[in-house]
């Protein structure tokens, strides 16, 4: 039902859903009264949580995440920029939850 709802593979939510369980975000159980649910209050999980869970650290560019880790970082007008949008991305999705989303979600006529 989510997978046709989001219009995704079933096998890409099953391993996005693995994911999320390792990281404490949900609660898996197997078996025929079994199921997926949230493993915490949704207000406390962030969109920076559910990005980094499945894909990793946010990153936008090597130097946006260390600077020391490019041998440029001192003569380019670049590395500051993607250090400071980082910076605002990162503080953004830290500020939605999961509770946000529901309630955004709910204002558009989505079922959440």
């Amino acid at each position: 039902m989510v997978a046709a709802r989001q219009q995704i593979p079933l096998p890409f939510l099953a391993k996005i859903v693995s994911q999320l369980v390792v990281r404490g975000i949900l609660d898996a159980t197997r078996g025929a009264s079994g199921g997926v649910k949230l493993a915490r209050d949704p207000a406390t999980v962030t969109m920076r949580e559910i990005i980094e869970a499945i894909d990793g650290p946010i990153s936008l560019n090597l130097c946006a995440r260390d600077m020391s880790a490019c041998e440029l970082s001192l003569t380019c007008a670049l590395c500051d920029i993607f250090a400071e949008t980082q910076q605002e991305l990162v503080a953004k999705l830290d500020g939605i939850s999961l509770a946000d989303l529901a309630l955004r979600a709910e204002a558009l006529g989505e079922k959440a």
